[in-house]
């Protein structure tokens, strides 16, 4: 439900005063993303005057809390509260989705294999690249019960820091460790780093009863010598 859609979120709802404070004369005084809701999503100057109050007054001038909390597109509705690393407009512009396909990862004569099925488990958006680009991470999300939350694998090339694949599936965190090492297995021998708290317990036991080749450990820096 886009903000400029609420009859209440216009100009006639502020002050005399604050509605000449954030005036807008002409288009030479939008700025870009002004412009943007304009000409793509046809918001009037009234609106527009009314996100400029609503962001100085109400968001402490932060543009990215008014997308989060007053959003225009879905995206928008779910930007992270934290401090990204990268400017969020600038990701969004750069974001191609995928339909990607779905399947299942298998043992085949000691193979580890990619079928395609549309009741499976992970979604793919690239094959695994068989040349020095091909190095993988998967970060894991295990559950208590299969009855619960889904858990949830990401699988990005170390190389490109591309997603290339998702799995999602309601499990216990025994076979969400088996599903997780066929992955890995099927990425090149990826590195594995589930959660190791809760349910991770179990799925790490038994990633390391599988011995599985590659798991991430982490370094509590506070006790390494030197340091």
């Amino acid at each position: 439900y886009p903000w400029f859609n609420d009859p209440e979120y216009t100009s006639a709802y502020i002050t005399e005063s604050n509605r000449a404070l954030y005036s807008i004369r002409s288009v030479d005084d939008l700025d870009d993303e002004e412009l943007t809701l304009m000409t793509r999503y046809h918001v009037p100057i009234s609106r527009l005057i009314w996100r400029r109050w609503h962001i100085a007054n109400k968001c402490g001038g932060d543009v990215e809390r008014f997308h989060q909390e007053m959003p225009t597109t879905v995206h928008e509705a779910f930007i992270s509260t934290g401090r990204n690393v990268f400017f969020l407009p600038n990701l969004m512009r750069h974001y191609r989705p995928r339909r990607g396909e779905t399947g299942k990862v298998q043992s085949v004569n000691g193979k580890y294999e990619f079928h395609p099925d549309p009741r499976g488990y992970l979604k793919l958006y690239a094959l695994p690249a068989d040349d020095d680009w091909g190095v993988y991470l998967c970060g894991g999300d295990p559950t208590h019960t299969s009855h619960g939350d889904f858990a949830c694998v990401q699988i990005i090339n170390r190389r490109t820091l591309e997603q290339v694949g998702v799995y999602r599936r309601k499990t216990d965190p025994i076979t969400f460790a088996h599903d997780m090492a066929r992955i890995g297995h099927f990425f090149n021998t990826a590195v594995l780093a589930p959660e190791k708290e809760g349910p991770g317990y179990a799925t790490v036991g038994a990633l390391v009863a599988a011995n599985y080749p590659m798991m991430f450990q982490m370094s509590n820096v506070a006790k390494m010598q030197g340091k």
